[in-house]
């Protein structure tokens, strides 16, 4: 075999070793590359490597979890009070306010009578049709301690409101202007203390109601506005 052709012969063999090692290399390093993906060898390069980002994710709190509804509180049974005329032909009520109020005993069937300790009281009855006209004609008049506030007459009900004065001033218990350490004041009842008094009649064909309202002049203005609400509470059943 001539030189030329020798040579010829080995820089094949040479390319062709070479092919062989090139191939077979990078066929090494592409299935290497492949199994590492799978393995899970490449993930951390996918995930954040800085630490601060990593101490960020992991300081995320937890999404707050909603507030729970505020519960309600359970509202106050109304303490109704309840009576029927004789007969029963009419039932009536109101709401008596707290506890602070005593029922007084051996009332009629078709009365309720309520006191508090300060003297205010209230009642509820059947009543003679025109009653509180009647009422106020008794008391209207100068000098007889009352005051006028509202008298209302309509065919469903009416409503009289006054305020009753003194009309008798304690000057000393041990004697004074007048005998017994009274001095008068004006013409009545000689009586010495004051209060305000509401008047309601309910008209109905079967007859009328009435509830009577009266509060110490001293608690007036601490519970002016729960006694009116008494007397708006008081109806036909």
């Amino acid at each position: 075999m001539s030189p030329a052709r020798k040579n010829k012969s080995t820089g094949f063999a040479v390319l062709a070793v070479g092919c062989v090692l090139l191939g077979r290399h990078v066929s090494f390093v592409s299935l290497n590359a492949r199994r590492a993906v799978l393995s899970g060898a490449l993930l951390p390069v996918l995930l954040p490597t800085d630490r601060a980002e990593a101490k960020e994710a992991k300081g995320v709190a937890p999404a707050a979890k909603p507030a729970a509804a505020p519960v309600a509180k359970p509202a106050v049974k109304e303490n109704r009070i309840s009576r029927a005329s004789v007969g029963g032909d009419i039932k009536y009520s109101f709401v008596l306010p707290g506890k602070d109020f005593e029922a007084q005993k051996d009332q009629p069937l078709d009365t309720a009578y309520y006191v508090r300790k300060d003297g205010s009281f209230i009642t509820m009855k059947v009543a003679a049709k025109g009653a509180l006209k009647k009422r106020l004609f008794q008391r209207d008049g100068p000098g007889n301690g009352f005051l006028l506030e509202k008298f209302e007459e309509d065919e469903k009900q009416d409503v009289l409101e006054w305020t009753k004065l003194p009309t008798v001033q304690k000057v000393a218990d041990g004697g004074g202007a007048q005998p017994g350490g009274f001095l008068f004041i004006g013409q009545g009842d000689a009586d010495p203390t004051s209060y305000h008094q509401w008047y309601r009649s309910l008209h109905t064909e079967k007859g009328d109601v009435l509830i009577t309202v009266g509060i110490n002049s001293d608690a007036f203005a601490k519970d002016e506005t729960m006694f009116r609400k008494v007397v708006d509470s008081f109806r036909i059943d």
